[in-house]
């Protein structure tokens, strides 16, 4: 059933316009030694980890157990 507007809040959510390059901008940087990296290689592979679970849960049609 439905929630009802008691039990909900919503949000507004600033909208950003990332600059997909930054993030490559970054790796050569950080390759140089002049910066740290945005996202780090254990963040990278969480990601990696979610997708995999997310595509799994699709093709099962049922939830898939994450472990971080």
């Amino acid at each position: 059933a439905p929630r009802s507007k008691e039990t909900q809040t919503e949000y507004t959510i600033p909208s950003v316009k990332p600059d997909v390059h930054d993030f490559y901008r970054n790796i050569c940087l950080t390759i140089d030694g002049n910066a740290t990296q945005i996202v780090t290689h254990a963040q990278q592979i969480r990601l990696m980890r979610v997708m995999e679970a997310c595509f799994e849960s699709d093709r099962l049609g049922l939830p898939v157990k994450f472990e971080d």
